[in-house]
């Protein structure tokens, strides 16, 4: 068979006869597929060229019909390099090595078309805003779905400026709608050890992945936390909580709830996944007198650790403690 490359042209190439003497044939360039027809010799034709894409990206997403993990296949996506500056409204973003951005990601996904990001096992994706903002940058309007691989080793690392979120929209700013369905993440202002921090609106929906920090896997300060899986861990051997204006209050809690003095809408709810730390959960209004929109349901989950709430009673109906 035969085929022709024109030349600078990245791509794959596949060409079949047509007519006698034409074929159609079909390349790919920038990700973009094409079709055109030209002189060809009879027969069939595949190459790969230069800058040929990389092979589709098996991961693992929630299915919400099964309520459960379950592989997928991606074919069609952007590799994430150190000068991504935007991930574009329903597009899946991979992480194939190690990446390191120092100006901030904006997400651009939304409700009805998010954004996906895969954690390839073994990459880490080094992300920090400035000026100040998120690491990364997800608006009120915003969606992102975070994925990894079957071995949960493809990492995360989001800071934000002083004291705006690792995934947020700023600094007490509202953010968007955040899932992580896999991969080893941490998100967090600059001067906070924890996984994630959530000081603003928005809507932070964990179905697996490992989350571990110092103080908390997880304080939520606004906004709503919904728990199906994964693992969270606080490492602090010893438990503490102190009022803060701008930033994390609780240390030793893998999940921390703890109303920030905005008294915006709180609400978490925990039907899976395990925790472990001095305390497993921990909710406390440290702020201020006004305690007012705090929502806690645990139904379901493994727990290592002492489970606390001083402004929320009967809250639990299911779940392992130990």
């Amino acid at each position: 068979g035969g085929g022709r490359e024109s030349a600078g042209v990245d791509g794959c190439y596949w060409s079949s006869t047509g007519d006698a003497g034409t074929a159609w044939y079909l390349y790919f360039y920038n990700g973009n597929p094409s079709m055109d027809t030209s002189e060809f010799s009879l027969g069939l034709s595949v190459r790969a060229v230069r800058g040929a894409p990389p092979p589709p990206v098996e991961y693992l997403d929630w299915d919400d019909a099964q309520k459960k993990m379950t592989n997928a296949v991606c074919k069609v996506f952007e590799v994430v390099k150190d000068d991504t500056a935007t991930f574009k409204a329903g597009k899946t973003y991979v992480v194939l090595d190690n990446v390191k951005n120092t100006t901030g990601i904006t997400v651009e996904g939304t409700a009805e078309n998010p954004t996906r990001l895969i954690l390839c096992d073994g990459a880490k994706l080094t992300v920090k805003g400035n000026d100040p903002a998120a690491g990364l940058k997800v608006g009120s309007t915003s969606a992102l779905i975070i994925c990894g691989q079957e071995l949960g080793t493809g990492a995360l690392e989001a800071t934000g400026d002083l004291n705006a979120a690792g995934i947020g929209d700023g600094n007490g700013a509202a953010g968007g709608s955040v899932t992580i369905n896999g991969g080893t993440v941490t998100a967090t202002a600059e001067n906070d050890n924890l996984a994630i921090f959530n000081p603003q609106d928005g809507t932070v929906t964990i179905n697996g992945g490992t989350l571990t920090g110092y103080a908390s896997a997880v304080e939520m300060r606004a906004g709503t936390l919904n728990i199906t899986g994964g693992t969270l861990t606080a490492t602090a051997t010893e438990f503490s909580a102190a009022a803060n204006g701008s930033g994390n209050t609780v240390v030793g809690a893998a999940v921390a709830i703890s109303q920030h003095n905005t008294n915006k809408a709180l609400a978490v709810n925990i039907s899976g996944g395990e925790f472990s730390g001095v305390k497993a959960v921990y909710e406390e209004d440290l702020q201020d007198e006004t305690v007012d929109g705090i929502s806690l349901a645990i139904t379901g989950g493994k727990f290592a650790g002492e489970i606390a709430s001083e402004n929320v009673t009967k809250f639990v109906s299911g779940g392992v403690f130990s």
